[in-house]
């Protein structure tokens, strides 16, 4: 076999090779330069019409922003921070915190938990660990406003309503909180199959209520107690406006057949306005402080329960307005005091006073009872209701002003202990019945929101034909008129009347709609509702968490 020499190999190689590129490498440098072309004339195009780049941003943008963001739409650094795929969860939440609210009106709630917190072991030791279990717990993993608020979506996308997997992320599992409280199930992962009963029901909690009212003596019909019963009728009742409200087409002479709507009517919320905000092409910082005066107004609109949380959002017709004596209970409960003086007395007075100036009941009868003896001193005059012994003269009581205490403590007695004044619906603080000792009287307690972690539309049910029995059975008397009688009386028996009741339907009767699956009688009729965590629950400003709350 001939041997190759290394000159004779090398001598096959060109020594100008460099200088004559082959096909392949020329296209190589061709597809470099071209790309490299293409890629300036891109950059270069979306800067084109005007200085807000609009080709780019419509060709960068993926759809449509929801219309709350309309206006800042061609402004993607409104709420994308520069190198948006190295940014962090606070600089994305800083941009939206820049137009909705911030510190103290924080978006979050205390039950908030912070992204990516390093397990405590790591740098605690395990009695360290033990000391502050319920903070790790709080504070774990809460994602960035984007990650529930997904845009570009459209305009009609509901930014507020995010996903269920957005919060069965740490519902699914809650058995450390659990371990803690002992007060949470373990596992919500939708609420037709495993969302536990409503906390006031499942923890069999009283009526928070200190009103001794029933509803069924009320939706009975001539509101009578036992058979043969007086009939409370239509012109019975003492005011002629309070007439027409609980007439219901019926006559004067007819019994009173109340409904549901004479007490309870959906309230009318005035929603913050939009209308002078200015134009963020314009004015970008006038229109920032616009929008956030704008939740900040929202969120004071939305009231707050007695601990200071805040009151589920309301708008018109979700809620009923609170029960007012003098619209709803006047008519039927007037606060007569005396039949020889035709005027009632103020509701609300209470019967001790702070002050020594303060107003009280007392202070008012005497009042009164000084400001009739000024125009007719007879009105003191008690005249006895036996007929005198024949041959003797019955004796008259001479007008005389020193009578003004005993009067007003008739007065107050007929008040206090009377079946249609005070003592028909009030206790005394400690849920005895009122006496002339009595030195106050029990807050009435009404609650504004009986769900306190979630939100109910009245008027979505109402639009639907869904009647308030549906939902409020237990509320009605029976149908049965001998079963009716025997509730009654059993209700009237005890020392509120039959009032601790809580008449809320359970979890169950919601699901007969709100599932995927919904009972035939209500599927039929097209009551098919949505069953998401947010239809009922807002995450943002939410209750105060028992931990936290210390209770």
């Amino acid at each position: 076999m001939p041997t190759t020499e290394g000159k004779q190999r090398a001598s096959r190689i060109p020594l100008d090779y460099y200088k004559h590129p082959d096909p392949l490498v020329c296209w190589k440098r061709r597809l470099t330069w071209g790309l490299a072309a293409l890629t300036v004339v891109w950059i270069g195009s979306t800067f084109l019409f005007g200085d807000k780049g609009l080709l780019g941003q419509r060709r960068f943008s993926h759809g449509a922003v929801a219309v709350a963001h309309k206006p800042i739409e061609n402004d993607c650094a409104a709420c994308h921070p520069s190198f948006g795929l190295f940014a962090g969860k606070q600089s994305v939440d800083d941009k939206c915190r820049t137009c909705h609210l911030e510190h103290p009106r924080d978006v979050h709630h205390d039950r908030q938990k912070e992204l990516q917190t390093p397990h405590c072991g790591r740098c605690h030791s395990d009695d360290e660990v033990d000391r502050i279990l319920p903070k790790r717990l709080l504070h774990s993993m809460t994602p960035s406003c984007g990650r529930c608020h997904s845009e570009h979506h459209g305009l009609d996308f509901a930014l507020a309503r995010t996903t269920d997997r957005d919060c069965i992320g740490c519902h699914k599992d809650l058995s450390a909180l659990n371990e803690i409280t002992g007060k949470y199930a373990t596992t919500i992962s939708s609420f037709s199959k495993d969302h536990p009963e409503f906390k006031l029901l499942r923890d069999k909690e009283p009526d928070p209520g200190k009103l001794k009212f029933n509803h069924k003596y009320h939706l009975t019909e001539g509101i009578v107690l036992a058979k043969g019963g007086k009939v409370f009728t239509v012109g019975d009742i003492v005011s002629g406006e309070q007439q027409s409200r609980f007439r219901n087409g019926r006559k004067k002479t007819d019994a009173v057949k109340l409904e549901c709507a004479n007490c309870h009517e959906t309230e009318t919320r005035t929603e913050p306005s939009k209308d002078d905000w200015p134009n963020p092409d314009q004015d970008r910082k006038g229109w920032e402080e616009a929008v956030r005066k704008y939740y900040a107004a929202k969120q004071d609109a939305r009231g707050r329960f007695p601990s200071g949380d805040l009151l589920p959002p309301r708008k018109t017709g979700k809620y009923m307005k609170p029960i007012s004596y003098e619209d709803h209970c006047a008519g039927c409960h007037p606060l007569n005091f005396d039949p020889k003086i035709d005027r009632t007395v103020e509701h609300g007075l209470p019967l001790v006073g702070a002050k020594e100036e303060d107003r009280t009941l007392r202070k008012e009868l005497t009042r009164i009872y000084e400001a009739e003896f000024q125009k007719s001193p007879t009105s003191l005059v008690t005249r006895s209701p036996f007929l005198p012994l024949p041959g003797k003269r019955r004796d008259v009581e001479e007008p005389n002003r020193s009578l003004i205490p005993e009067k007003v403590d008739e007065a107050m007695r007929s008040l206090l202990a009377g079946k249609r004044a005070c003592g028909e619906c009030h206790t005394d603080r400690d849920g005895k019945e009122l006496t002339l000792a009595s030195i106050g009287i029990a807050n009435p307690n009404l609650p504004v929101v009986w769900l306190k972690h979630a939100r109910f539309d009245h008027a979505a049910h109402d639009t639907r034909g869904i009647d308030c029995k549906v939902c409020h059975k237990d509320a009605y008397p029976s149908s049965d008129p001998k079963l009716a009688e025997r509730e009654l009386l059993e209700a009237y028996a005890s020392p509120r009347k039959g009032a601790e009741k809580v008449l809320i339907a359970g979890i169950d009767n919601c699901k007969q709609c709100h599932s995927s699956s919904p009972k035939p009688a209500f599927a039929d009729r097209g009551w098919q509702a949505k069953q998401g965590c947010t239809e009922c629950h807002s995450y943002h400003q939410g209750m105060a968490h028992p931990i936290s709350r210390g209770n």
